[in-house]
């Protein structure tokens, strides 16, 4: 891999070939090329139009992109997106599938959560879809965000205006798990169960619900082992239904969590081989011998970005080799949805749509055996379910198995989907969601854009990539205290205001939002991101902005301090990490360790490479013959998106190290 001055992915070769290259225009991706080899680029992905424009508007949303063949120029998927004020996505125009159309118009409730989605051909002012959708879904969601409607359909799904699946009604408890589910509300309302833990655990089965029911177990983790299912469902005592001898399959996990093997009780067992997170081989039981049936290439965007899937297909177990395997590029749209496969040379060969919970259909089947569909994500057919690494999806409940390892990160409900926002947001390890990152949009930044810093002198990629790694650290954190914080600043903003009665909503909002996250009305946790909003927006509507926007800097030094500080309290640490600081021929190998008594960092050089002479140049006089010493202070700007607005915060110094050459 090959990476640019700003330490982003440019490049990926197979041996001495390029087999992906990436182009940037400032902080944003504008072009991806996937190919057999060097200067040999099959498909390409680009996000400006002909004009050569770019694919994002000045929020940085993704509002244009096209994946095509290279020869001939043939699009193979192409969307244009809007998004209101508040940026929920208003539409997704399919512009390659036309017959039928295949667009797509959402709408949402005041809590900026998806409450029914059209298919079809959009109008001409691109609020609504023509004529009768050719897929339509409508779901009623209580204040947690349950699909819940105890007197009706809770999700209403229909097929070129016939009821169509899933239509359920549903209650659930209090601590959100499903009580009740009457599926395609026909055959009455049947019970749902869970474990101790809150995991589902049976199921009855939605076709046949008084007959068949599905049984799952999970390991002292969590994590869901055995699938069993039944025909002669005992609704009296479920546990004791005749529920057979195996289970339908069988999981197994390595230490780190990650599927490492599916024992299918009818089919062929897999096993799965990772790098990192991303599983790059799957290797299949032939007559005793562990066989490679799949290969799988990643991009440098986002964890579930696969390129290339390299297919035996004569049973060799080799997946490159010509004339007995098969080489598929992958297609996406803006949030990772697979869309669409070509062939080695390009041609289409699968196309697929997608619900906004992961349902999916192909428009063509071209049986390619791929199973990264939505968001990326592993599909098991066995289970019906999407491996979301850490904990399981249905897409048909549109909701998570098991409750949140990380617990209320996300709010109050714990098997929530991304806030109730499936369409424009992510959750790639089922632990935290983009749903509150919206509210602080850009506040990744300051992990992320580690990768963004060029620094002169010795200290730029030891800086990216600590502060990366302190960034990921404290993502877990941060919400909480940078939503704590600001919401006791709008609300001391509120109170300083003249007429202070006008905003007597805006202080009150602001200060439930900051009790929501203190532990004390966490049943007010729901209303952030309305809170946030609505509070920015009269604050800057009324009172001199730039005052405000001053005071909100201010907070957000303070927010992202507590959250740094909350990471370290929980003992996550930076453990160890080796980098090469370099300036000219000068460089120095140190390795950074949290010290836990002095509650800092320690950065101790191991092997130093440069002559007295060369340090001499660079920096401060020579010191007794050993070098020269430097001393930089790290500063990090980041810029958050508050009511659609965006402010910039200012320089936040996280830490000072100094590295002596020699």
């Amino acid at each position: 891999m090959t990476h640019d001055a700003l330490h982003r992915l440019t490049a990926i070769a197979e041996s001495s070939n390029t087999i992906a290259d990436y182009s940037f225009k400032g902080l944003y991706l504008q072009d991806r090329g996937i190919g057999n080899d060097n200067n040999n680029r099959i498909v390409k992905l680009i996000f400006r139009d002909q004009a050569d424009l770019d694919g994002y508007d000045r929020w940085g949303r993704i509002t244009w992109m096209r994946n095509y063949k290279v020869s001939g120029g043939t699009d193979i998927a192409k969307f244009a997106y809007d998004y209101s004020y508040a940026s929920d996505r208003k539409y997704q125009q399919d512009l390659v599938n036309t017959s039928p159309h295949q667009d797509e118009h959402y709408t949402y409730d005041t809590l900026h959560r998806l409450t029914s989605y059209k298919r079809g051909e959009l109008n001409a002012n691109k609020d609504g879809i023509t004529g009768t959708p050719s897929r339509e879904q409508t779901w009623v969601l209580d204040a947690l965000g349950n699909w819940d409607n105890p007197s009706g359909l809770a999700i209403d799904s229909n097929d070129d205006g016939s009821a169509g699946t899933p239509s359920d009604a549903r209650t659930h408890y209090s601590v959100n798990e499903i009580h009740t589910i009457d599926p395609e509300e026909a055959v009455g309302s049947f019970e749902v169960f869970h474990d101790d833990a809150g995991n589902l655990r049976i199921l009855p089965d939605r076709t046949d619900p008084t007959n068949k029911a599905d049984k799952y177990v999970y390991d002292y983790r969590n994590r869901l082992i055995h699938i069993w299912h039944t025909t002669q469902y005992n609704v009296s005592d479920p546990e004791n239904s005749a529920w057979g001898d195996d289970p339908v399959v069988r999981y197994f996990y390595d230490g780190l969590n990650r599927r490492v093997k599916k024992d299918l009780n009818s089919g062929t067992d897999v096993i799965y081989l990772y790098d990192g997170w991303r599983c790059i081989e799957e290797r299949e039981d032939d007559a005793g011998t562990w066989e490679a049936r799949r290969q799988y290439v990643y991009g440098g965007t986002y964890i579930d970005e696969p390129l290339i899937l390299d297919k035996d297909t004569d049973g060799d177990g080799v997946c490159t080799d010509a004339g007995g395997s098969s080489r598929f590029f992958y297609c996406q749209q803006a949030n990772f949805n697979v869309v669409a496969l070509a062939e080695s040379d390009g041609d289409v060969v699968e196309k697929i749509k997608y619900d906004p919970y992961g349902e999916y259909a192909f428009i063509a089947d071209g049986s390619t055996g791929n199973t990264l569909l939505f968001q990326g994500q592993r599909w098991n057919n066995e289970s019906k379910l999407y491996c979301f690494k850490l904990r399981e999806l249905s897409p048909q409940l549109g909701r998570f198995m098991q409750r949140d390892p990380a617990g209320y990160v996300n709010g109050m409900n714990t098997y929530q989907f991304a806030g109730g926002r499936p369409v424009d947001s992510l959750d790639p390890y089922g632990l935290v969601s983009a749903r509150l990152q919206e509210i602080v949009e850009q506040i990744g930044l300051m992990g992320q854009q580690a990768q963004y810093i060029n620094m002169p002198g010795c200290k730029g990629k030891a800086v990216r990539d600590a502060l990366g790694n302190i960034g990921g650290a404290a993502n877990m954190m941060i919400f909480e205290e940078f939503l704590k914080t600001l919401g006791k600043a709008t609300w001391a903003i509120a109170k300083k205001m003249p007429g202070v009665g006008q905003y007597f909503t805006a202080a009150e909002i602001g200060y439930a939002l900051a009790n929501a996250w203190g532990g004390s009305n966490y049943s007010k946790a729901e209303f952030v991101s309305q809170a946030v909003s609505l509070t920015l927006d009269i604050l800057l509507e009324h009172w001199d902005a730039s005052w405000i926007q001053e005071q909100v800097k201010k907070q957000l030094e303070k927010a992202y301090d507590k959250a740094y500080d909350a990471a370290k309290a929980r003992h996550i640490e930076v453990e160890v990490y080796k980098t090469t600081f370099g300036q000219s021929s000068c460089t120095t190998t140190v390795q950074a360790t949290w010290d836990p008594t002095t509650n800092g960092y320690t950065w101790v050089a191991v092997d130093r490479k440069c002559t007295e002479d060369e340090c001499g140049q660079n920096g401060p006089p020579v010191e007794n013959g050993k070098g020269a010493l430097y001393e930089y202070n790290l500063d990090v700007t980041a810029r958050v998106s508050l009511a659609g607005k965006f402010l910039q915060t200012p320089a936040i110094k996280v830490y000072k190290a100094t590295c002596c050459c020699k």
